[in-house]
């Protein structure tokens, strides 16, 4: 089955597809704008196997150019708008993207076609019949799902139409026609997925009338929300326009909260002010979910990311390679049936990351009696300063329990010629006294506290809402060279 089929069996057509800026669009419109865009690609000459970027925002448009593109068996790669003009380029080139698709003008990329989608308005209907020739398959590829970029240019790996039906499978918790889900960024794997998997079972696709916690916050109540996958970072500026007391949105079924781990501060104020239905999922780019934790759960056990899924094999190793059993932490490692086995043209890291059929997730964890998995940090966050080794993840999650502080990034700092631990927190409040701040972690991280503390008001973000350490690193030694910090 393609994804064309999979979701015309779901077909109600009276039923509301979208809706978007305070407009219902139902299935029936839905496959008329579907069958109207895969016409205009196709005239424009997009061809089965093609590259094409698109370059476009948080709304049905994007949803359904994703699914026009699939419908001729070409490979759409999701271009962020958030992503400088020069890493628009090499994305671009690294993937051979021969057209880019955009809304409007003004993103065109030098010897790259551009086909303008507010030029072929209003709509024109489809005839259906100078593509209804070609009919993708499972086995045809229709995405360059890009991972995040956390640590240089993203890496990309092909999916079938085929898999990603899998993946939805997967993914979709508690889903049905009644549904009404606002997904996470349709530039991401996780939102794409939500999006298309809706759509495959009748539900409707809510779409804000902008990507910020303003806009969420006035949709999930007035369109009678059931779903919302969100950042961590998200959902705290949710919650900061919410009442302190009461529950914010008592329609919402599930809460999920994706691309990074919650603190637990974050947790028990989502639970008590946004829904008790907060469910926390582990997973990556590359093979999709791994593991959930569902309220229960996270009820008894706030820091775990849930029981490992069904489909999921999981491994844990020392620093040789061997094998460990509960409770001793380990690099994780997991085998999932299906599930991409390469990046797309990329050998050195697909050598580094997929080994012997497994994939290496470069996360740091371990597992309790229970079967609970818990996240303690990236294998690269792991530093060595000349003699125990320090969980940069761990120090972060110290700061973040000072009152004061809403977030935290810590980093490895060598200025001085010799390396020692520096951090970028953000306060929740103006005046932040930060000799308290540095008080606290002296007091519960020891030797390896931070010596250098910097405020800033933001940090730099992959799309997922990750936090980008090496640039964070780069910033504060930029600013430290100017302005000498504490030590």
């Amino acid at each position: 089955m393609n994804l064309s089929d999979a979701i015309a069996d779901s077909l109600d057509p009276a039923a509301p597809a979208f809706v978007f800026n305070g407009r219902v669009t139902t299935y029936q419109e839905f496959h008329s704008i579907l069958g109207s865009f895969t016409e205009i690609f196709y005239l424009q000459g997009v061809r089965p196997g093609d590259f094409v970027g698109l370059f476009m925002g948080y709304d049905p448009f994007h949803c359904i150019a994703i699914l026009a593109l699939a419908r001729l068996g070409a490979i759409s790669v999701p271009i962020d708008p958030g992503w400088s003009v020069y890493k628009r380029k090499r994305l671009v080139a690294q993937f051979g993207v021969q057209t880019l698709v955009s809304y409007n003008e003004g993103h065109e990329i030098d010897n790259v076609k551009s086909i303008r989608l507010s030029a072929f308005l209003p709509l024109k209907p489809a005839t259906e019949t100078v593509f209804a020739n070609y009919v993708p398959q499972a086995a045809t590829p229709f995405r360059m799902s890009l991972t995040s970029g956390k640590t240089g240019d993203p890496k990309g790996e092909l999916l079938t139409q085929g898999y990603q039906l899998d993946r939805i499978k997967k993914t979709l918790h508690d889903c049905d026609s009644n549904s009404r889900v606002m997904p996470f960024s349709l530039n991401h794997p996780m939102g794409l997925t939500i999006a298309i998997g809706v759509l495959t079972v009748g539900g409707t696709l809510v779409f804000p009338t902008a990507y910020n916690s303003e806009s969420f916050v006035a949709a999930i109540n007035l369109h009678t929300v059931t779903h919302i996958f969100v950042s961590p970072t998200m959902a705290t500026k949710i919650l900061a326009l919410v009442p302190e007391t009461g529950m914010a949105f008592p329609t919402l079924r599930h809460l999920r909260l994706v691309g990074g781990a919650p603190s637990e501060a974050l947790l028990g104020a989502l639970r008590s002010r946004a829904t008790p239905h907060v469910f926390v999922s582990y997973g990556s780019s590359e093979v999709g979910p791994i593991a959930l934790a569902t309220p229960e759960i996270l009820a008894a056990q706030p820091r775990s990311c849930g029981k490992t899924l069904p489909w999921v094999k999981l491994e844990l190793l020392d620093e040789s390679g061997q094998v460990l059993t509960p409770p001793n932490s380990g690099e994780i490692r997991v085998k999932i049936d299906g599930a991409p086995t390469e990046y797309h043209g990329n050998d050195k890291a697909t050598s580094e990351k997929f080994r012997d059929g497994w994939f290496y997730t470069g996360d740091f964890g371990r597992l309790d009696a229970d079967g609970l998995l818990f996240i303690e940090g990236r294998i690269d966050d792991v530093v060595n300063l000349g003699g125990p080794k320090v969980n940069l993840d761990w120090i972060d999650q110290i700061l973040e329990k000072h009152p004061q502080v809403a977030e935290a990034t810590s980093f490895v700092m060598n200025d001085t010629g010799s390396p020692l631990i520096a951090a970028a927190i953000i306060p929740r409040e103006a005046n932040i006294d930060i000799e308290s701040v540095f008080s606290h972690a002296k007091l519960e991280i020891g030797s390896h506290h931070p010596k250098r503390l910097f405020i800033q008001h933001e940090f730099p973000r992959t799309p997922s809402g990750k936090i980008m350490r090496a640039e964070v690193a780069s910033s504060a030694l930029q600013f430290f060279n100017k302005n000498p910090a504490r030590s």
